[in-house]
């Protein structure tokens, strides 16, 4: 039985001063709120309440279908629909669990190979395709956001962080984001990124360290190949996936309006969009909070006193709770279809990486077995040449 790793004494402070942060953001957010009228913004809704989970799950569709056009490998052994499962079941560890994002991207490997048959090299060239291109879409839709409500940004910049200038502050962040995730993206589809990453780690002057990344060698390897076979597709599919993936981080904005709409808020989609791209910015930031807690709803509230929403504090509040009552919908969705798919605890979600070192392992004794086998060889055909003379 594999011992279980105790947690890095630093991410633990992170943590604990994110929960901190996150519970003086609510705390700021809901302190002069009247409850009763909060809550009546949110019941005279009746049957319209369960249209806020709309957006989200067309998020999800697009999302899904983005991700499906740079990895052709699951339309070969999957369908879209089950495929949607997994983004759902692994977005709601995303929601739920603080710096959730590497253990969710574990789990959609876990899942891709016990549901699908894909091995985990081919799972993670698939994950990183996905990432690159979730980090340009999202900066181009920050970008874009930005210049459309740059002169409504400016205006409120005072009102909003207490200094000049927000949009232009927002946008030079947008554009070094989408560089630094272009760069990375030419550095992974170049067919030699791991590889030089290996050499890299390999000058480290530490021996564990470096036996550590010797004995990953070949995963290095098969990470180059599969990710060299995804450079390989027609620039239609990445023009297409480029394409969903920008749809599916406008559906932010989408939501956000409107929910403001069905709560009576009259703001242009171009003020949305200008807000909800900066607080998209700002959970990125944060993303040890799960879904930015507390920073995220602080952002919604300071921004509809920017924009001069009558009643905004308790117009905000009702909208937070409206936003994470979503979110805690689609949570157990997604915790639902865990159970299903057989991840029915954080240990069955974190067996991923015991497989992997498994795979890894019986590699290893493989390679090193065929490498003895073949140093006898030649050791023999030595003594024969030496006979022979």
């Amino acid at each position: 039985m594999t011992a279980k790793k105790k947690a890095s004494p630093w991410l633990t402070v992170l943590k604990v001063a994110a929960v901190i942060v996150a519970l003086a953001a609510f705390w700021s957010v809901f302190r002069k709120i009247d409850v009763a009228k909060t809550f009546a913004l949110i019941l005279q809704l009746g049957w319209l309440l369960p249209l806020i989970i709309i957006p989200y799950g067309i998020f999800i569709v697009l999302d899904t279908f983005g991700w499906q056009a740079i990895f052709p490998v699951l339309e070969r052994r999957t369908t879209f629909f089950k495929l949607m499962l997994v983004r759902f079941a692994t977005e709601a560890i995303l929601f739920s669990i603080p710096a959730g994002v590497a253990l969710a991207e574990s789990v959609k490997l876990f899942l891709l190979k016990k549901q699908f048959g894909i091995p985990i090299p081919e799972g993670v060239a698939g994950v990183i395709a996905r990432k690159c291109l979730h980090g340009i879409t999202q900066s181009i839709y920050v970008v874009l956001s930005v210049v459309l409500g740059f002169m409504v940004l400016q205006a409120n910049s005072i009102k909003l962080i207490g200094v000049p200038h927000i949009a232009w502050i927002v946008l030079v962040v947008a554009l070094g984001m989408l560089g630094i995730f272009a760069g990375i993206t030419l550095l992974f589809f170049s067919g030699t990124a791991a590889e030089r990453l290996h050499r890299l780690l390999m000058k480290i002057p530490i021996e564990s360290v470096r036996k550590a990344v010797l004995s990953r060698e070949e995963k290095f390897h098969e990470a180059d190949r599969f990710l060299g076979e995804v450079k390989t597709l027609p620039k239609s599919r990445f023009i297409l996936s480029t394409a969903l993936l920008l749809a599916a981080w406008t559906m932010e904005s989408v939501e956000t309006y409107f929910i403001l709409r069905l709560l009576g808020v009259e703001l242009g989609f171009i003020d949305v969009m200008s807000f909800e791209a900066t607080i998209s910015l700002l959970k990125s930031v944060f993303f040890i909070l799960p879904a930015g807690l507390g920073v995220q709803d602080l952002g919604y509230v300071t921004s509809l006193y920017a924009f001069g929403v009558p009643d905004a504090a308790n117009v905000g509040a009702a909208f937070v709770v409206l936003k994470r009552t979503k979110e805690l919908f689609w949570i157990a969705v997604g915790y639902g279809l865990l159970w299903m798919m057989g991840v029915r605890s954080r240990g069955d979600a974190e067996t991923v990486t015991q497989e992997t070192e498994l795979e890894k392992s019986e590699k290893l004794q493989a390679s090193a077995g065929k490498n003895e086998s073949q140093k006898i060889q030649a050791g023999e055909a030595s003594r024969e040449a030496e006979r022979i003379k």
